[in-house]
Order: C-alpha cells, then sequence, then structure tokens
C-alpha cells in the first residue's frame, strides 16, 4: 500500500513538473504576443498560472478513471520497426488497440526515465527544504505587511480625501478605501487583504501633497484592488514555493509584476487624464521593495523607463 501511495505521489509530481514547465512556456510565448496590451498579457500569464496548478490533479483524475491515453491500465505499447502496424488486443474483454512505437522513441523514452530517476534523490532532498524556505519567507511578508497597517496613524486631508472619493467612483469600488500615514513606507501603496482595503501614504505626504498627482496615483493602486493583483500575486508566490528550481516559474512571477504596473498605469492616465502629471509623480516616488503582499505605485526602478515611455508616447490604452 506504501509502495503504491508513493507511487502515485512520483507520479502525480512528475505530471506537475513536465505539465507545468510547458504551461509556462506557453505563458512566455503569449505575454510577448499581447506585449502592446498589458492588460490582457496579464490575463494570459496569470491564467497559465492557475492552470499549472489544475493540470496535474486533473491529471491524476483521468489516470484513476482509466479515461484515454493517460487512463490507469494504460495503452500497451510495443517497442518496434517503424514500419509495422498497430494490431488489436483481443486476448481479454477489454481489448484495445495496441500502438506500437518506433524504436528510436523507446529508447528516447527509456533515457529519460533514467535520467529523472538519478536525479530524483538530490531533488528529494533539496526540493522540499528549498520550498520550506519560500512558504517561510512568504508568511513573513504577510505577518509584516500586517504589522505595516497596524502601526499606520489615519490621515485625514480634506483635499486628498476628495480626489480618493473620485477615483474609487471612476473604477466602481464599492468598499471606500481608508487612508493611513506610515512613516515606514517610501510610496503609496494598498492592502487589500481586508473587507475594506486600506492605502498607505508616505509620512512626508504633507510636504509633497501640491506635487502628486493624486487622482492618477490613488487611481493606479486601486486598479491594484479592482484587478485582484493581489490574488494573482499570491498564485505566483506559491507557484515558486513548490517549483523554486524552475527558472520559468520565476520569470512568470516577474513578469506578472511588470504586467500589472503596466496595467494600472493605463488605468491611472485614463482616470486622471494627465499623463505629464502623472508620470512625473511616478519619478518623484522611491521605490518600496516590500512587504510583497502590498502592491506599490512605485516597487523598484527597474522597468520604470519603459513605464514612463509608454506613458508620455502616449501608449496607454483604455482599461
Amino acid at each position: 500500500m506504501a509502495g503504491g501511495e508513493g507511487d502515485l505521489a512520483r507520479t502525480l509530481l512528475l505530471d506537475f513538473t513536465w505539465q507545468a514547465s510547458v504551461l509556462l512556456l506557453l505563458g512566455v510565448i503569449g505575454s510577448f504576443l499581447w506585449i502592446a496590451r498589458p492588460s490582457r498579457a496579464h490575463r494570459w500569464l496569470l491564467l497559465v498560472v492557475v492552470a499549472c496548478f489544475a493540470a496535474a490533479p486533473l491529471s491524476a483524475i483521468v489516470r484513476a478513471a482509466n479515461w484515454g491515453w493517460l487512463g490507469r491500465s494504460g495503452v500497451a505499447t510495443l517497442v518496434a520497426p517503424v514500419s509495422a502496424a498497430s494490431t488489436l488486443d483481443t486476448a481479454g474483454p477489454d481489448a484495445r488497440p495496441l500502438v506500437v512505437i518506433p524504436e528510436a522513441v523507446g529508447i528516447a523514452m527509456d533515457t529519460v526515465r533514467f535520467s529523472l530517476a538519478g536525479l530524483a534523490w538530490p531533488l528529494a532532498l533539496v526540493w522540499p527544504s528549498v520550498s520550506a524556505l519560500l512558504l517561510a519567507r512568504l508568511a513573513v511578508s504577510f505577518i509584516q505587511g500586517r504589522n505595516l497597517v497596524a502601526r499606520a496613524e489615519r490621515y485625514e486631508d480634506p483635499a486628498i480625501e476628495r480626489v480618493l472619493e473620485a477615483a474609487t467612483r471612476q473604477l466602481e469600488i464599492k468598499a471606500r478605501p481608508e487612508l493611513r500615514l506610515s512613516s515606514w513606507i517610501t510610496s503609496p501603496m494598498i492592502w487589500c487583504w481586508r473587507r475594506r482595503p486600506i492605502i498607505l501614504l508616505p509620512e512626508d505626504v504633507t510636504r509633497r501633497a501640491n506635487t502628486v498627482d493624486w487622482h492618477g496615483v490613488f487611481a493606479h493602486e486601486l486598479a491594484h484592488l479592482k484587478r485582484r493583483d493581489h490574488l494573482a500575486f499570491l498564485a505566483a508566490e506559491l507557484l515558486i514555493c513548490i517549483l523554486p528550481w524552475n527558472p520559468l516559474a520565476w520569470w512568470a512571477r516577474k513578469r506578472l509584476g511588470d504586467l500589472a504596473e503596466q496595467s494600472c498605469d493605463d488605468w491611472a492616465v485614463t482616470c486622471s487624464r494627465n499623463a505629464v502629471g502623472y508620470a512625473e509623480s511616478i519619478l518623484n516616488l522611491l521605490p518600496q521593495a516590500w512587504p510583497t503582499p502590498a502592491p506599490a505605485a512605485l516597487r523598484t526602478t527597474r522597468g520604470l523607463a519603459m513605464r514612463i515611455h509608454a506613458i508620455l508616447a502616449d501608449r496607454i490604452h483604455e482599461p
């Protein structure tokens, strides 16, 4: 019984590994095909990430139900010359085609199995350890984010609150966000992990209130909430935790973040109708690299030039 469960676990893991790699490769290709439409590219890549989690369980269900060529009984195979023809196995009541595989394909399949078997024991030691560390890092980032929100103070400014209300109506956000001030951040950010979202502002916001396009900045942050980018972030992080050795998984996480920022820039410029002012506001911000579960107006300077160029070159699309 234990051996059968071990075989099932190895089969699921192998299915998840190769299926996720194939799907992520398709995600890479699709995101570049829609490079001019960041929202569509993000939607496609997120769909691929979700499919990575669903593919292996679905394969297991199909195999357990003995459906098709993935069935538990499988399709009988025989290594033979290419010219050999398929025959029909009539040895029992469950007659099924006997598929004849070319000898070269059979040798290649044996080579792949041997290679995977040789990698099994080192991966069995290292893989769970790295995944556990990444899960712990993810949990710590959520704790840091909650502590940051708890320490932030309520911020009241009638002028800025009116702008926030206008942006909230434009994006049709039902729950009115709460404004808070924090000395631990350098860029406006939104905490979406509660019923009423919280927009955090840097402590020096009062000195820069007249130089920031608040309508665009608030629209950008609220767009993260409207698009559920915090859930997309969680899906990408979990995929990294499960497949820490797969470069395509790391690339997908980075790409999802970049596409989300570009998509929210589309919302910001569309709502504020002030591309120059919004671009200047982003340039005057300092990057906010943590906590990761809270989308920030400027997380990193990497890719900032591309964002500014897209805003000023009138390459913004209606969300």
